[in-house]
């Protein structure tokens, strides 16, 4: 996922940005000639010292973290911000937690979007926005990737 990228577009990048000021958002969009079906989302963070009152291994956000898709439907169960890794796991279809050397772990939680009311159909106009309201510069890895099928149209 990229700032101002494609559905089209492979790979992802690191969303631990400050947002505090001036919220930040990434944006997923289908290029001109196509649209892309959302099937699943799926957040990965990875730090140290995480607990479920804490987003990743920092303080719980004061402004949150908002994932908002086609025509502002929340991709993530809720009407209210993200604030804490609690509130991910919450709302989410699966969530894991893995711990390696260094006491860092990786919490990774998936949202199907057949929970939600099926499919979101992603276009150059209407896509999937991540915004983040707050400073996660302090999180070690903090990413969101969306699988679906991509139709040349």
């Amino acid at each position: 996922m990229s700032a101002v990228g494609t559905a089209a577009e492979a790979g992802e990048i690191n969303l631990s940005v400050d947002g505090s000021s001036v919220p930040v958002t990434f944006e997923v969009r289908a290029s001109a000639d196509s649209r892309f079906e959302l099937m699943k989302l799926r957040i990965s963070i990875s730090d140290s010292n995480m607990r479920f009152d804490r987003f990743g291994g920092i303080a719980a956000l004061t402004n949150g973290l908002e994932v908002v898709g086609v025509g502002g439907l929340s991709i993530i169960s809720s009407d209210e911000p993200v604030l804490d890794n609690h509130d991910l796991v919450a709302h989410a279809t699966s969530s894991e937690i893995l711990v390696w050397s260094g006491s860092v772990s990786t919490l990774t939680i998936d949202f199907d979007t057949a929970l939600f009311g099926g499919p979101r159909v992603l276009t150059e106009v209407s896509g999937l926005d991540v915004i983040v309201n707050d400073d996660l510069t302090g999180i070690e890895n903090f990413t969101v990737t969306a699988f679906g099928q991509e139709y040349i149209l």
